[in-house]
């Protein structure tokens, strides 16, 4: 009998999740924890400013600093409709991506946009293939497979007062908020563990 050698499945990657405004001019230890996991300097980061209202300028913010950090391999793709985020020449863009980081901004376009496309399932690979997912704000909230889609602030849980949607799925029985204590956003996620008690709530500070 000859056994046939077993092929190690590959090991997923980190999720680093962010929750906004991180140090962008000092000692950067979150971004600087992103880098490392990533590779360092023989790491290829590809950021995502979907969620961003801010144009190409998000993208480039990141960039810069990540170049600033040793990063040598640096780029961005900013999809703005599901057609382009099932365009094959933009998930081929993630082949070898060591690191993915996902702008904050506004977590319902960056799912809409991108989730159960050929660049949201590209993300899910490679993530399952090693690469390390980062998300701030709004990023952080996509990368579960539940998220907190809009809502009201508030230390009380009220009827209606946030929204649950489908996230990126990258992360699942959790619910991911942020800019937690900052916004008092405590209400809001009680209410959507609430109503739906099967998973868990993790709130997230600057």
């Amino acid at each position: 009998m000859v056994e046939t050698p077993r092929t190690a499945a590959p090991r997923a990657g980190h999720l680093l999740i962010i929750g906004g405004a991180e140090d962008k001019l000092r000692q950067r230890q979150i971004l600087s924890r992103f880098v490392n996991l990533a590779g360092g300097h023989d790491a290829k980061v590809v950021v995502i400013s979907t969620a961003s209202s801010l144009g190409d300028e998000a993208t480039e913010l990141y960039r810069s600093l990540f170049h600033a950090m040793g990063v040598a391999e640096v780029s961005g793709i900013r999809p703005l409709s599901r057609e382009e985020a099932n365009d094959p020449g933009l998930s081929d863009l993630l082949e070898g991506a060591t690191g993915i980081f996902m702008t904050g901004g506004n977590q319902l376009r960056l799912a809409s946009v991108i989730g159960g496309t050929l660049l949201g399932r590209a993300i899910v690979d490679r993530h399952r293939h090693g690469a390390i997912v980062a998300g701030t704000s709004a990023g952080a909230s996509a990368i579960s497979s539940y998220m907190v889609a809009f809502g009201t602030s508030g230390a009380t849980p009220k009827q209606r007062m946030t929204q649950l949607s489908a996230g990126l799925g990258l992360l699942t029985g959790a619910i991911i908020d942020q800019h937690f204590e900052q916004r008092n956003r405590i209400g809001r996620l009680l209410a959507l563990v609430a109503q739906s008690p099967s998973l868990l709530g993790i709130g997230i500070d600057e």
